[in-house]
């Protein structure tokens, strides 16, 4: 259970617009980083939570946020997944993952499908990309070398160019 943390509402200024404005961009950055819809929304809700208890010291909110959010999922809501997988394989995986034809053709759909085909490291660059954030910032905020960030982000594409181009020549058939 979360600690109760007593916060003076004048010490909460602007908190309130940017957590309206930001809340659901933050959604999607936690589902570009691997997770489902409803755990991005948590994730997202305790990230948002982590930034008001310190709002008053952070600089760059959107940043913090993030940073918090991907803390977050890759703490706890993989944690999850993992054991919520072996249990599925235990009784039966295929009739609990049958795909969803509707959902899977959505172009958004898609994008998160490939974006899990990656490593964890590459996974949240792309995902720190797509949310506006240049190599430079991804690297001050994640405490990585501008040279790494930039080498995860090239092999990135490049894994997602080979598995287009792999899914492209699949479908064209022979």
């Amino acid at each position: 259970m979360p600690k109760k943390v007593d916060i003076a509402p004048s010490s909460l200024a602007g908190f309130p617009s940017y957590y309206r404005a930001d809340f659901t961009p933050l959604i999607g950055f936690v589902m570009n980083l691997g997770a489902k819809p409803e755990e991005a929304r948590d994730v997202a809700q305790e990230a948002m939570q982590a930034a008001m208890r310190r709002w008053p010291e952070i600089e760059y909110p959107r940043a913090f946020t993030r940073k918090a959010a991907e803390r977050v999922y890759l703490r706890d809501v993989q944690k999850a997944r993992r054991v919520r997988e072996a249990v599925l394989n235990d009784v039966g995986r295929r009739a609990a993952t049958a795909p969803d034809v509707a959902v899977r053709q959505t172009g958004e759909r898609f994008a998160l499908e490939l974006l899990t085909l990656l490593p964890s490291e590459q996974r949240a660059v792309m995902a720190w990309t797509i949310d506006g954030y240049s190599c430079a910032e991804i690297a001050e905020i994640t405490g990585h070398k501008p040279a790494t960030v930039r080498s995860h982000l090239r092999h990135a594409r490049r894994r997602l160019q080979r598995e287009l181009k792999a899914r492209k020549e699949a479908s064209d058939g022979p």
